[in-house]
């Protein structure tokens, strides 16, 4: 399935969704919805912006990616700034602006 955010597949047994964003040779994240075809050859089409993306599922190789630990160094409540060193935050059931940014911190060795 194509959407706006990569390409989705729906594993059967597990009944989840893998998500295809980057990686694999993808040439964006951001697919038009119903620009597909599957061919008799095992071929799958998706449309993007300025062409095609063509691949066979058999050449689609699924990692899985362990994420490092995540830190938040970003959060604004009522557009003031919090610390981002406290272990708890209360956040009124009102309000409306609530605005925080995290740093997932991962390092792999080749």
């Amino acid at each position: 399935m194509s959407t706006a955010m990569g390409i989705w597949q729906y594993n059967h047994k597990q009944k989840t969704f893998i998500s295809h964003i980057r990686g694999n040779g993808l040439a964006t994240k951001e697919y038009i919805g119903g620009a597909a075809a599957h061919f008799d050859d095992d071929r799958i089409v998706f449309g993007i912006d300025d062409g095609i993306t063509v691949f066979y599922p058999k050449d689609i190789k699924n990692t899985k990616m362990e994420l490092g630990q995540i830190y938040l160094t970003n959060f604004i409540l009522d557009g003031k700034e919090m610390s981002c060193f406290s272990d708890k935050f209360v956040v009124p059931y009102d309000e409306k602006y609530i605005f925080f940014r995290v740093l997932i911190a991962q390092f792999q060795i080749y």
